[in-house]
């Protein structure tokens, strides 16, 4: 199982799973990993990075969110990191900004099409976090469809499968790239890192899709 591969590697470079259990079942989880491992489009070294936050289905508005997230924030200043930082988005598949804002986190970037960083840092002397410009860079990539593939997300194989009919179909070339480090998810010219469908260099999603929507 790719998912699987790649989170026993990255077990090895501090990540970390949270689970909050309800009546013993899973009712939200909430992974973490040093700044500097992020795979996400960012640049936060010294912070503790959230990558996913769920809370699941029923669970929601209980507290569960608010429980996880300050456990977070006591291990990350009982570490010694800076703060703690989260990518967000207002559209779809990232945390949503809203319990991060009630927490005292601040937003201290943003990169279109709605991506936002926020950061809750214990010291304001501490360096501030940002989003790389790798985004900047989509306009040079080759006509056609390209696709940021990765193994974090085990759904965008879906896509990629998808993409070689929907190529034919269009008439347009088809190309994959990899994303196999956090070195190149940081770069990526995605600011979520690990994924995103391009068409003529303009993002048309950044969490995976089907045929349908992208023939839309």
């Amino acid at each position: 199982n790719r998912k699987s591969d790649w989170l026993l590697e990255r077990f090895d470079e501090g990540l970390e799973y949270r689970l909050l259990q309800v009546d013993g079942a899973t009712a939200g989880f909430l992974e973490t990993i040093p700044g500097e491992k992020a795979w996400r489009g960012v640049s936060a070294p010294g912070y503790l990075f959230i990558h996913c936050f769920w809370i699941l289905g029923r669970n929601k508005g209980k507290g569960y969110g608010t429980k996880l997230l300050n456990a977070c924030l006591r291990d990350a200043r009982a570490s010694g990191y800076f703060g703690v930082a989260v990518l967000t988005s207002y559209e779809h598949w990232l945390p949503n900004k809203q319990i991060f804002e009630r927490m005292g986190f601040e937003q201290v970037d943003s990169a279109p099409p709605a991506f936002e960083l926020y950061t809750k840092r214990f010291s304001r002397d501490a360096r501030p976090a940002r989003i790389q410009t790798g985004w900047k860079k989509a306009g040079a990539l080759p006509k056609g469809l390209t696709l940021l593939e990765s193994d974090q997300c085990p759904y965008i194989h879906v896509t990629a499968e998808s993409l070689g009919g929907i190529g034919q179909e269009l008439g347009v070339p088809v190309q994959v790239i990899r994303i196999e480090t956090a070195k190149q998810a940081q770069q990526s010219v995605c600011p979520y890192g690990v994924t995103g469908v391009y068409f003529d260099g303009q993002l048309v999603s950044y969490h995976p899709i089907g045929p349908k929507d992208l023939l839309a």
